[in-house]
């Protein structure tokens, strides 16, 4: 399942990205009894979040100073798969396409299991 800043993982845990203007968002993981725990530090402007087939976290956010989409491994590793501006929200579809939102475009792309786009 998914939302704009919601997540849940398959671990039963909430994950939520709560965009500030800090430039040092987190990503939030909360327990089903309601505990909250930092998941990852760092990021600016945390948007849109989704889980992929393998549980990776993707997020529309800056890091290391470059916007684009984000993806973190259950163990908190974080890589930038794809550079771009303006997003603000992303999801999987059914066939692993990645389904990114800027403000006014939804793009859909062919995304492979290694989080790389593939060829057209």
């Amino acid at each position: 399942m998914t939302g704009y800043h919601l997540a849940f993982g398959d671990d039963g845990w909430l994950y939520v990205s709560y965009p500030t203007l800090s430039g040092s968002d987190q990503i939030y993981r909360i327990t089903p009894d309601g505990e909250v725990h930092p998941f990852v530090r760092g990021l600016g402007r945390a948007q849109g979040i989704a889980f992929d087939a393998a549980q990776n976290l993707y997020v529309v956010a800056h890091y290391e100073g470059e916007g684009g989409v984000i993806r973190i491994t259950p163990t908190g590793t974080m890589t930038r798969v794809m550079a771009g501006v303006n997003l603000v929200g992303l999801t999987f579809g059914r066939h692993g396409d990645l389904i990114l939102t800027d403000n006014s475009t939804v793009y859909k792309l062919a995304f492979g299991v290694q989080g790389r786009l593939l060829p057209a």
